[in-house]
């Protein structure tokens, strides 16, 4: 090489040493890469939870259970508002 004065098996070895730091951060960007697309997986699931957890709050909320103790019974009452199909 004409700027180094490098030439003959000190240039190979160089040349070599260069490719395999070329190929070491290319298997870097795809270790990365792998690691991230775990992780965007992780978050859809957890999104995923979180959206039915709040749909079930919801219906709980939607279909209140309301207990009242007159002190001679005890009645379980039961006001949804959503229509159940009719058979």
């Amino acid at each position: 090489m004409s700027k180094t004065g490098v030439h003959g098996l000190l240039l190979t070895e160089a040349k070599y040493i260069n490719l395999s730091l070329h190929y070491l951060e290319q298997v870097n960007i795809h270790v990365i890469l792998n690691y991230l697309a775990v992780v965007i997986v992780i978050v859809i699931v957890v999104i995923v939870i979180v959206v039915v957890v709040i749909v079930v709050v919801v219906v709980v909320v939607v279909v209140v259970v309301v207990v009242i103790d007159d002190g001679t019974h005890t009645r379980v009452i039961v006001k949804s508002d959503c229509a159940l199909p009719a058979r």
